[in-house]
């Protein structure tokens, strides 16, 4: 028996899309943003966050999860 885990939107109940996307600034910081959207009213809920900061000799890494998120387990 399999498992599947469902994120489902906050506003209407759907079940969300998991996307990932990868932004650069000018600055040089690189994040990479996950986050649940839902196809139906376009809600977003970041998942995690991680952002790396190159400067100079110092490296700073930053990691946030966000547990914001109704899960509903179903076995399939």
């Amino acid at each position: 028996m399999s498992s599947r885990v469902r994120v489902l939107c906050p506003r209407c109940k759907v079940d969300m899309d998991y996307i990932s996307e990868t932004v650069k600034s000018n600055s040089g910081i690189k994040q990479l943003f996950r986050y649940y959207r839902c196809p139906a009213c376009s809600y977003r809920l970041l998942d995690e966050k991680l952002s790396v900061n190159v400067n100079g000799e110092s490296l700073i890494i930053v990691f946030s999860i966000n547990s914001k998120r109704l899960l509903v387990i179903e076995n399939l």
